[in-house]
């Protein structure tokens, strides 16, 4: 019977140090461990323990992004895209080199990360080429050690005006996150100088056309006004590109694109999007918790609108702070969510999310490890191969998004199977 002892072990140990992969490319979400000797009509599983080091910092990536509109004319403006605007920390691996911008890194306090934030709004704290929503000196953030809240104001620096919070998912913000908007329109020559072109815009307006946009023109008789030019200025209805064409011409076509918020490659070959994803903007983070799809509480204003999310649903002018309606949440996830294909329908997420193994609540700081033990291991993962050869282990965060550990990390996950009996010699020749 040594064959099926072999075959039907009580316990098996995951170490994500045994998969090679792991080691590939400075971090990892997944891993794989292969077994020579397959589990072999397996019943039950569930976890018996876990230790996880917990290694990251207190807002994830793809969370680094502050959005704002700022420079409208009056209190009850309706934000447009136009004056959408943004502060933004990078990734704190990300190599910047020459570039201007601002890394996140380890926060003691939430003043910390306000002290971040200021660095990133001010003088070579960001740059227009690859963060085209960025006002230099536009905003400063502030902390309250009475109220334990963070908040910002406008400084007027694009002109004054007035300025307020845009929501999570406030729908300007969620055409940047998903970035495949196209636009187009009709175009006339308006004025030409010899160094500059003019055109206007007949068929649509200039939402999303932006100083540094680039954009395609193309069907004009006058081959010189075709071509793919960068936006030196805009207006509501007519943008200028430096292009040294002269004369009449039959009407044309132009096309562009949402400007992406982008990284640099490291050597300055091509950049990188910046990590978003819908409905997770810094905002919310740092207190701003407000939607942008509905009136905010207090709209006591009839001309009140939901995209100013935050308290009162009104602009501030500059250097009043807007009011901010919670406070920071400074946790990148509260639980960790193990995955695995081996366990399929036996566990779903509320999303409906399959594969799930356990739910693991982060009871660990930072560079510390989470050690989780069930009080009772749950057997209820019934639908499983009757031939197990690998474990495949999959982790990820609140929002379900893969929750990345550095290569010197090591993953144990202890895994209890029961079996309904013994393999029986005849068992044992049908899977040799």
């Amino acid at each position: 019977m040594l064959h099926s002892f072999l075959n039907q072990p009580d316990r098996i140990s995951l170490n994500s140090d045994d998969d090679p992969n792991t080691k590939a490319d400075g971090d990892f979400a997944r891993f794989t461990i292969q077994y020579s000797t397959p589990v072999l009509q397996p019943r039950q599983m569930a976890l018996l323990r876990a230790t996880i080091p917990f290694v990251s910092l207190q807002v994830s990536d793809y969370q680094l992004c502050f959005f704002y509109y700022g420079g409208l004319s009056t209190a009850t403006t309706t934000p447009t895209a136009d004056k959408l605007r943004c502060i933004r920390l990078f990734p704190r691996q990300w190599q910047l080199g020459a570039t201007a911008g601002t890394n996140m890194r380890w926060c003691n306090t939430p003043a910390d990360l306000v002290t971040l934030l200021n660095t990133s709004a001010g003088t070579s704290g960001d740059n227009t080429t690859n963060n085209p929503y960025w006002v230099v000196n536009d905003v400063t953030f502030s902390y309250s050690t009475t109220t334990n809240q963070i908040t910002f104001n406008g400084n007027g620096s694009a002109g004054s005006g007035y300025y307020c919070n845009a929501g999570y998912a406030d729908p300007n913000v969620q055409t940047i996150i998903n970035g495949s908007s196209n636009f187009s329109s009709g175009l006339t020559v308006n004025t030409t100088t010899g160094t500059n072109v003019t055109f206007g815009v007949t068929t649509n307006n200039t939402l999303w056309l932006l100083v540094g946009s680039s954009i395609t023109i193309s069907g004009f008789g006058t081959a010189g006004y075709n071509g793919t030019f960068t936006v030196t200025a805009v207006t509501s209805n007519t943008f200028t590109v430096a292009n040294t064409t002269t004369g009449a011409s039959a009407g044309g076509t132009g096309y562009w694109s949402v400007p992406l918020i982008t990284m640099p490659n490291t050597g300055g070959s091509g950049t990188t999007r910046q990590p978003l994803v819908a409905n997770q903007t810094l905002n919310s983070v740092l207190g701003y918790s407000y939607s942008g799809q509905f009136l905010p509480p207090q709209s006591f204003n009839a001309s009140a609108n939901q995209l100013c999310a935050n308290i009162g649903g009104i602009s501030l002018v500059k250097t009043a702070s807007v009011p901010v309606d919670s406070f920071p949440n400074l946790v990148a996830t509260q639980c960790l969510y193990i995955y695995s294909t081996v366990f399929g329908a036996s566990g779903n997420t509320s999303t409906g999310q399959k594969n799930l193994l356990a739910v693991i609540p982060v009871n660990a700081t930072n560079l510390q490890v989470i050690n989780y033990i069930p009080q009772t291991p749950f057997f209820t993962s019934t639908k499983l191969s009757q031939q197990v050869y690998s474990f495949d282990v999959e982790i990820r965060d609140d929002n379900n998004q893969l929750f990345y550990l550095p290569d010197s990390a090591n993953v144990n996950l202890e895994i209890g199977i029961k079996y309904d009996k013994p393999m029986t010699l005849r068992h044992e020749e049908q899977y040799a």
